[in-house]
């Protein structure tokens, strides 16, 4: 059902990106927790991408755009990541709700998000240029839903939506799946091979990326890195200052890995060093901009890990489109955000 739309409104290169937008954005409010929402929209088009029959190579850019745009799209409200976004604030121990969230980072997020995929569009211009769907003039006829794809349709969407709901109707995320699950294995849309699907070794990958970054924390190893960087703090707030907080939060995240470990770090530290320098709020932001928009590797962060891990794309492409991600990062917390903070006249 969803195919349709995006033949007709993702059937260029730049329909694609403001779809893939759209899309993302949207699902928010449909799927509160931010992984899961990733897997079922980078499916959703892995399908797409194999029915208009793109080259392997250019199927695995615009799948790892996918996981770029997903985790800058989930900095634009709280919700958009109700992890990360959440322990920024538990971590900061300063209590912000989401208009006031909105007010800092919606529209600078959106204009940080337009130059990345500008970026994104440059680094990989002689592998993308291919996506048109002018090809495969046939590709939209004849897709129709039969009695049993209808079923499965019923029991996916009520899944989707009871577990959306959960917050309305108080019934655990977690039960809501399992029943589910059953539910499809029932009608037929799961069969007991489809449990080979589960991947191990991924879990396994997961676990252990969460784990380095707390075991260099619980061992102190993080601190004291940590402290090499008090003495380069200038007494002033000024650009230098701005400049040291950067490099100081993305030092210790291509460390650590973890953005929620980071953070753990990084933002007690900090706001007690520059307390009274700036709002403890512009303090917050400048780190949780540099920490998770900035991504070399992909235990830097969990969305790309999983990405990653599904064999979606190659570490190489996050190689590839670091440098232009790193100075979008830069000239976006220098140039976009700090001078909205002027304009709206909380700096």
């Amino acid at each position: 059902m969803i195919q349709p739309v995006l033949f007709k409104y993702a059937n260029t290169l730049l329909k694609f990106f403001i779809s893939l937008f759209a899309i993302q954005f949207l699902m928010i409010f449909i799927i509160p927790q931010p992984f899961s929402r990733v897997i079922i929209i980078a499916m959703i088009f892995l399908a797409y991408f194999e029915r208009i029959n793109l080259r392997h190579e250019t199927k695995e850019i615009m799948l790892f755009w996918i996981y770029v745009s997903s985790a800058l799209i989930n900095m634009i409200i709280i919700r958009g990541d109700i992890i990360l976004n959440n322990a920024l604030i538990t971590i900061a121990n300063h209590t912000i709700n989401e208009s006031v969230w909105i007010k800092y980072m919606s529209i600078p997020s959106i204009m940080m998000y337009i130059i990345a995929a500008m970026g994104f569009a440059y680094t990989f211009k002689n592998h993308i240029w291919e996506f048109e769907v002018n090809r495969f003039e046939n590709s939209t006829k004849d897709i129709k839903l039969n009695s049993q794809e209808n079923k499965q349709l019923l029991v996916i969407s009520l899944t989707v939506l009871f577990w959306a709901a959960e917050s309305i109707h108080g019934i655990n995320g977690t039960i809501v799946v399992i029943i589910g699950s059953m539910a499809m294995f029932v009608i037929g849309l799961l069969k007991i091979e489809d449990l080979k699907s589960i991947n191990i070794h991924l879990l396994v990958f997961l676990t252990a990326a969460f784990s380095i970054g707390g075991v260099l924390k619980g061992s102190g190893v993080s601190d004291i890195i940590f402290l090499r960087f008090v003495p380069l703090f200038p007494e002033v707030f000024s650009t230098g200052y701005i400049a040291i907080i950067m490099i100081t939060a993305a030092s210790l995240h291509m460390i650590l890995g973890s953005a929620v470990t980071t953070m753990s770090v990084v933002v007690p530290g900090l706001l007690i060093i520059a307390s009274g320098q700036a709002g403890t709020e512009i303090l917050m932001f400048i780190m949780y901009i540099m920490i998770c928009s900035h991504f070399v590797l992909p235990f830097h962060n969990v969305i790309l890990m999983i990405g990653n891990g599904n064999k979606h794309f190659r570490a190489e492409l996050m190689l590839r489109y670091a440098p232009v991600l790193t100075g979008t990062v830069v000239f976006g917390i220098f140039i976009v955000y700090l001078n909205w903070w002027r304009l709206i006249g909380v700096l």
